[in-house]
């Protein structure tokens, strides 16, 4: 019997092998970037030594970890930035796949809503991809997508409780609060008097990244896991890490003021009107704040000016909106391909505009700036249909799942995902990344980790395991 397991092991193993080689050789094959192409050499390396060293380390403390160094990466010189970033979704997706053989590839599918998103979403943008006015380009894109949407299944079986989820979570904040420290001297540059007479506007917080908007990424992702660890029932018991919560929160919220970003300072405000929803006299507070900030616009409604820049309209975003809107008016089955609409976009930008020579910078990153048109001019009206549909979906199953449960620690994991995954598309209508705006791992990520939430625990509702 030991000696048929033990083949059984050794066949299992030979696929795996097999899989993983052919795999990483159609990748070199078809992309010559560098982000692509140095994880699969190095993944070989590492899963070499995992296997034959028997260093055993748990998966899901990989994941963790990788989901603590994410936004520490734009510090980093960016060839190591997209290294490390490939190297932590090639490494983690091949030791599972080793895992699994082990287990004769016995593994946990996601709900049917999450495939069905997968599934047609990578359909559409393959179409779009052979319809492309620029091939090898939207190639390139396709291949990450895959490669991401396959990391998705992967991380869900890897978190198999609500434990999982919590530490996770975790993981977010203090890579928050590391990524704090190390930009410390950047944000005591700054003082509050700055927010009042508007020299932050002059200088926004962006020492350590080249965008003040993707500095505040994390920070926005953070903030309603500190809330619901201050405010909701049973999730911080001792009153000093309560108040240690709540002055991490504070200061991560005075951070993103800083930053001056108005998609942030959205994100928060809709996480915010979520997370209240879940407290006993959260409809009360808010009703309580638009009342006295109505009350108080008068006085305030300067510092409320300065500090959503609104003298500067939407900052050239409507003349994108327009160009996505005219591309998806000449190309409104396919789009023009994943990734061209940086490139397209010139052809509709009129010359004369005083935004096209902005546009134009390679400093500026000339987006859709809006999630919506970015998928719809990229990949089709049908795929931007497609993915607000699956979002919500997702709505619609905390909801469903709420009223499933009463347990404490389940209701807080459902409100962060909920809190996140709102506040997240509420931003999209202004910025274009983080939900699958692109195919960026670091974007993806804080995507991933509420879906998986939501995912995870209908699973363990269902099957009656929480």
């Amino acid at each position: 019997m030991m000696n048929n397991a033990s083949n059984k092991i050794s066949y299992n193993a030979f696929i795996f092998w097999t899989l993983l080689v052919g795999i990483e050789l159609f990748v070199l094959f078809l992309s010559g970037t560098l982000s692509v192409w140095i994880a699969p050499v190095m993944t070989v390396m590492i899963v070499g030594l995992y296997v034959f060293l028997k260093y055993e380390i748990s998966i899901k403390s990989y994941f963790v970890i990788f989901v603590f160094i994410l936004p520490l990466l734009p510090i980093l010189p960016p060839v190591l930035i997209t290294a490390i970033s490939w190297l932590g979704l090639f490494g983690i997706s091949a030791v599972w796949l080793l895992e699994l053989a082990r287990y004769e590839f016995k593994f946990e599918s996601v709900p049917w809503y999450v495939s069905s998103f997968l599934v047609s979403y990578l359909v559409l943008c393959t179409l779009a991809t052979l319809h492309s006015v620029s091939f090898g380009y939207s190639l390139n894109e396709l291949i990450r997508l895959y490669l991401i949407f396959g990391f998705l299944v992967i991380v869900f079986n890897l978190i198999q409780n609500v434990d999982d989820i919590h530490i996770v979570y975790n993981s977010i904040i203090l890579s928050a609060i590391v990524l704090t420290i190390l930009s410390l001297p950047a944000i005591m540059a700054f003082s509050p008097t700055d927010l009042i007479s508007g020299d932050l506007i002059k200088i926004r917080l962006a020492s350590f990244y080249e965008n003040a908007n993707n500095f505040s990424i994390p920070f926005i992702i953070a903030i309603p896991i500190i809330f619901v660890k201050v405010f909701y029932k049973n999730q911080t018991r001792m009153l000093w890490g309560r108040v240690f919560y709540f002055f991490i929160l504070g200061f991560f919220l005075y951070i993103v003021l800083l930053t001056n970003s108005r998609s942030a300072l959205l994100c928060i405000m809709a996480s915010f009107f979520i997370l209240l929803l879940g407290l006993k006299f959260g409809r009360i507070v808010i009703v309580s704040f638009i009342a006295l900030f109505i009350v108080l616009l008068p006085f305030i409604g300067k510092t409320v000016f300065l500090l959503l820049r609104l003298e500067r309209g939407f900052t050239g975003r409507d003349i994108l909106w327009k160009t996505a809107i005219d591309i998806i008016h000449d190309h409104p089955v396919l789009g023009v391909g994943l990734g061209n609409y940086e490139f397209v976009k010139y052809k509709y930008i009129i010359p004369t505009d005083f935004f096209s020579t902005f546009t134009r910078s390679s400093e500026m990153s000339g987006a859709a700036h809006n999630l919506f048109l970015t998928v719809a001019s990229e990949n089709g009206l049908l795929a931007g249909i497609i993915l607000y549909a699956f979002i919500l979906v997702l709505f619609y199953k905390v909801i469903v799942l709420l009223r499933k449960t009463h347990n404490d620690q389940v209701r807080a994991v459902l409100y962060i995902a909920c809190s996140i995954l709102f506040g997240l598309t509420m931003r999209g209508f202004f910025e274009s990344g983080i939900i699958i705006g692109s195919a960026r791992i670091n974007d993806f990520v804080y995507f991933l980790i509420p879906v998986v939430a939501i995912a995870r625990v209908e699973t363990l509702l269902n099957f009656k395991k929480i």
